[in-house]
């Protein structure tokens, strides 16, 4: 995650998630600080990631797009919490590296979750999968599962009144 190897992170490096890190991510320090302090190897020390499937972009020059199904157990206490003992694993998610001329990282992207309805993570993906699996999600409405907003369901209600509505004038005209 280049946390014991800094050095591998070029000066203009950048981190993003589907949340964290904004519209130009994280810089260099910010990420280093940030995943140093999850401590996430002491908090879930079976933790494995399961990178595979990896593959050069075609399009972008320098990038590798891979796929995360990471497992691991709370038995350290994840952020400052008592250890629960339970074990997430999170939906396939798609990351990427970019890396410069030199071969150091210029961009890591984690957490694109591909298929929310696996694993035991609500769907979630990132650092807060992890944390909502073990029940401890933490306190922003980004970290809970997806639930449709009520006007997304009253659109879908409208769409399905509609289709009925169709339905039966067109039954009516065949008759």
């Amino acid at each position: 995650q280049g946390v014991e190897r800094p050095d591998l992170l070029a000066s203009e490096f950048s981190f993003m998630g589907p949340v964290v890190g904004g519209p130009s991510g994280l810089t260099r320090e910010a990420y280093l600080e940030a995943v140093g302090s999850f401590k996430i190897t002491e908090a879930f020390p079976d933790l494995n990631p399961r990178f595979h499937d990896f593959r050069a972009d075609k399009l972008d020059a320098g990038r590798v797009w891979f796929t995360c199904v990471a497992s691991g157990t709370d038995t350290g206490g994840f952020l400052g919490n008592k250890p629960t003992g339970k074990s997430f694993m999170t939906p396939p998610q798609a990351c990427s590296l970019k890396f410069n001329e030199e071969g150091k990282a210029i961009k890591y992207t984690i957490g694109h979750v591909m298929e929310r309805s696996l694993g035991n993570t609500g769907g979630l993906g990132g650092i807060f999968g992890p944390a909502y699996a073990i029940g401890k999600p933490l306190p922003i409405p980004e970290a809970k599962p997806y639930k449709p907003s009520k006007r997304f369901r009253l659109f879908n209600l409208l769409g399905r009144l509609a289709m009925k509505r169709k339905q039966k004038k067109d039954q009516t005209r065949s008759i």
